[in-house]
């Protein structure tokens, strides 16, 4: 007997360190957050698709007319991959613990999730998560045409993991100290500042491939720091880190002034700024004490807010896991 419906739900992600450089080719290093994307497919008989989400509202699809349009264009995309298997409608019910606007990576947990869920109900049978991590990143790609699959990585297989592009190559490591986020109140479209640091390395070719070996060299540094536990070394490799970041020009007054704050708290080994830039959050290599973000009332008007999380060892998971 065919089931009613199909769950799963996968993590959020924050990037630790290797930021742009991962596109040059680079390693980088990515973390699954305990901030959850779930849905749940529920088929119908018509030939209609009805997105529910609890953030971003509802639309409705006809089958034969499927087209990539926003909010939705990570899961149409995704849903795209499988339309000529597709003989029914169905429902999706989205529910996140996070914003889209926050730098946590729910274009790639929605698509992961949403390729789950259609793998599940076509195929009776839940797929492999490295077929999950490849149809995914295709359905990535066809909506902004770029990306390393980093965060994608995160929420598919959870934990902490060091990642590279080019095969893909996905490495879990050891789990390190949970980390402070706190969200600077606003985001930039990731195509837009990778397109900025794009602009800019076409102007300065040997300065940015400095820059991208050097945030490679900090990617190997924190591998032999996480195997040994070495915390104060992974906090100092942050702040060189969010160093190079800023060299590429996707810092600003806001996040400068985050990141000092947060690396002089007690508590914090170092903080960075963590995703593209130019927004999201900055993150903490450990927990603070006592001070909540945000610490004056200029950042309270700018949107910032703390954002309680912790490192989630589980990847991608089914309700009946």
């Amino acid at each position: 007997m065919a089931r009613k419906s199909y769950s799963a739900t996968a993590p959020g992600s924050l990037m630790l360190l290797g930021e742009h450089a991962v596109l040059a080719g680079k390693s980088a290093l990515v973390c699954a957050v305990n901030k959850r994307m779930r849905i749940t497919l529920t088929p119908n008989t018509s030939q209609i698709v009805t997105i529910n989400d609890t953030k971003l509202g509802s639309m409705q699809l006809d089958l034969a007319n499927l087209q990539i349009q926003a909010p939705f264009q990570f899961v149409i995309s995704a849903i795209l991959i499988f339309k000529p298997r597709l003989q029914t409608g169905f429902n999706l019910d989205i529910d996140a613990d996070f914003s889209s606007v926050m730098g946590l990576g729910s274009s790639a947990a929605v698509t992961a999730v949403t390729i789950a869920v259609l793998a599940q109900w076509l195929d009776a049978a839940p797929l492999l998560a490295e077929k999950i991590f490849l149809l995914a990143r295709n359905a990535i790609l066809a909506v902004q045409k770029l990306g390393s699959g980093a965060d994608l990585a995160a929420s598919v297989y959870g934990g902490v993991i060091n990642y590279s592009s080019a095969q893909p190559k996905i490495i879990p490591l050891s789990v390190i100290p949970d980390l402070t986020a706190v969200y600077c109140g606003y985001k930039t479209p990731t195509v837009e500042v990778i397109a900025l640091v794009n602009s800019a390395k076409q102007q300065q070719p040997q300065i940015y491939a400095a820059i991208f070996q050097a945030m490679q060299i900090c990617v190997q540094q924190a591998c032999v720091a996480i195997a040994s536990s070495d915390w104060v070394a992974l906090g100092e490799i942050f702040m060189r880190h969010n160093g190079l970041q800023n060299a590429l020009g996707t810092s600003n007054l806001l996040l400068d002034t985050l990141s000092r704050q947060l690396s002089a708290q007690p508590g914090i080994y170092g903080a960075k700024i963590s995703g593209s830039g130019l927004g999201d959050c900055v993150i903490g290599l450990g927990t603070l004490n006592s001070t909540v973000f945000p610490l004056d009332t200029v950042q309270q008007q700018h949107g910032v807010l703390q954002i309680p999380i912790t490192i989630d060892p589980r990847g991608l998971t089914y309700a009946d896991e």
